[in-house]
């Protein structure tokens, strides 16, 4: 049984900028069991960058992407978005 842990990323705002996603829609998503889960994510503007904090229950690997909160749309593997570092 693993405790859940809290993850903070920081991203520039012009990176968000450029890849067309406002903060306000900016989520992590963590991979699990062989699917992206979008997290509920806290976006926090600092300084000229974007500091994005979710709950996990665990350390695999995390993106940034745009939030996929639709009525229609129920897939949290769309949004793009992009690993790495």
């Amino acid at each position: 049984m693993s405790e859940d842990t809290e993850v903070t990323v920081t991203i520039s705002q012009s990176r968000l900028d450029e890849v067309g996603i406002a903060t306000e829609n900016a989520v992590l998503l963590h991979y699990v069991d062989g699917a992206w889960k979008q997290l509920d994510t806290d976006a926090t503007p600092t300084n000229g960058d974007v500091r994005l904090t979710a709950t996990s229950s665990g350390l695999s690997p995390f993106a940034v992407a745009e939030s996929s909160t639709t009525d229609e749309d129920d897939d949290d593997s769309s949004g793009g978005g992009g690993g790495g570092g």
